[in-house]
């Protein structure tokens, strides 16, 4: 399998059919409010204390951090959450033409298309109730890509519910801290681009990218993201509210992750009998992409051996993790609690 197209956008750029829309929740953005809860792993003296992390936030909302910069401060060392990251990127100034044109291949339209001809009936119809209630004046979306109007849909349905997309957190309480161990947990890979790389990612790409069956993937993306809307956005601001809020109760339960939109199975995979696919596997080998599903589970793996280090030597360890890696059967804090550790919850 290639390196997938959808992260390498990114990395260049950064039957469900609802007749009426139902009143959402108000996602919480005035005035100062607790913050999350804050999940305590233990043995004996020694503490793991995690913040959870969602993968969608209200923005705009102001929280008492008070008390995880004092446990920050407490704490002898830093574990960064489970991460996983796969791409190609390129520092030759020589070489950005070249990267420029292969971003446009994805998300420009080279004809005068629109997204009414590229998706069908129904779907364009679902499209359109999302359009008119969150962007309705946007004209541009109609005429991009259907992989790019996906990533703009996302955008402007957030910005208009005023969620953010916790994709990267910085623990800025720790610029401070000269002394406390930071262990990194995450996994990536990033391959340096060279100039006949590039060339050969850039034909096989606009060859792939005319057939039949990359228009047939980036429909199905395209599809997931209205579905994500139209099911779990009222969901999505009932999380928000309650970690805002501190509310346990309201983050008890797995949700389906934002960050997985999208991520349809590459369109490099079902080509791979293509000409231009067959030379590319053949001439160039370090673009083949490493398996994130196994990329996740070693760096889930990683967390896990650093908390049990860190609760073995350290009187407070301070880690966040994505509220679905704490409260699914099969996450982190589970695995540990399995293990003998004691669990529990702390809102302020």
């Amino acid at each position: 399998m290639l390196l997938a197209l959808l992260p390498l956008a990114d990395s260049f750029a950064q039957s469900y059919r609802p007749e009426r829309v139902e009143p959402l929740e108000e996602v919480e953005v005035v005035g100062r409010v607790p913050g999350p809860p804050l999940w305590k792993v233990s043995k004996g003296e020694h503490v793991l204390w995690i913040l959870p992390l969602l993968d969608v936030y209200p923005k705009k909302m102001e929280w008492n951090s008070e008390r995880v910069e004092k446990l920050i401060h407490q704490s002898q060392e830093y574990i960064s959450p489970p991460g996983v990251a796969s791409g190609i990127a390129t520092a030759n100034p020589l070489l950005l033409p070249r990267v420029l044109s292969l971003y446009n291949t994805m998300v420009r339209r080279p004809d005068k298309k629109t997204l009414a001809d590229d998706l069908a009936p129904d779907i364009y119809r679902r499209f359109g109730i999302l359009k008119a209630r969150y962007f309705p004046k946007n004209g541009d979306i109609e005429r991009q890509t259907v992989s790019a109007a996906s990533n703009s849909i996302r955008q402007a349905i957030l910005d208009q519910e005023n969620l953010g997309s916790m994709r990267v957190v910085s623990a800025k309480w720790l610029k401070g801290n000269k002394t406390i161990l930071r262990t990194d947990t995450s996994i990536g890979r990033v391959h340096g681009l060279t100039g006949k790389e590039l060339k050969a990612l850039t034909a096989a790409m606009r060859e792939v990218t005319a057939t039949p069956a990359y228009a047939k993937a980036q429909a199905a993306c395209f599809e997931s993201v209205l579905t994500y809307f139209e099911n779990e956005l009222e969901a999505v601001k009932q999380r928000a509210n309650a970690w805002a809020k501190g509310r346990v109760e309201g983050l008890m339960v797995p949700a389906p992750l934002y960050d997985e939109l999208g991520r349809c199975v590459d369109p490099f995979a079902s080509n791979a009998d293509l000409p231009a696919m067959q030379r590319l596997v053949r001439d160039y080998p370090d673009l083949t992409a490493p398996d994130l599903d196994d990329m996740r589970r070693q760096s889930g793996a990683k967390w896990l051996a650093a908390a049990e280090t860190a609760l073995s030597r350290n009187a407070t360890t301070f880690s966040m993790l994505s509220i679905n890696d704490i409260v699914a059967t099969t996450g982190l804090v589970v695995q540990l609690e399995a293990r003998g550790y004691k669990v529990e919850t702390f809102a302020e």
